[in-house]
């Protein structure tokens, strides 16, 4: 799920110019960033002035700690250990 970019909710493909005051939202994962454009840079710059140049709205923040603490709370530990592993082969034995 990812690569689907809104400009002013709007589809965008990869050459639509922005203007300051555009919203871009786009998929990251498993939410939504939604960003605000402050302003255009005549030429690339690096990351950290690049940041200067957009703001991410207060919904977007609220949704993006949501969805770190969904991914936090969840118990996934991995690979079951020797003991589950044991008790999985049991459980499908009884099938």
């Amino acid at each position: 799920m990812g690569g689907k970019v809104d400009i002013n909710s709007q589809r965008a493909k990869p050459a639509k110019s922005v203007q300051p005051g555009d919203v871009v939202c786009m998929t990251r994962g498993d939410f939504r960033l939604e960003l605000e454009v402050k302003g255009l840079s005549e030429r690339r710059v690096g990351a950290a002035l690049a940041a200067e140049l957009y703001t991410e709205t207060a919904a977007s923040q609220e949704a993006r700690r949501e969805a770190e603490e969904r991914r936090r709370s969840r118990d996934d530990s991995g690979r079951p250990d020797k003991r589950a592993r044991r008790a999985l082969k049991a459980l499908k034995s009884l099938r």
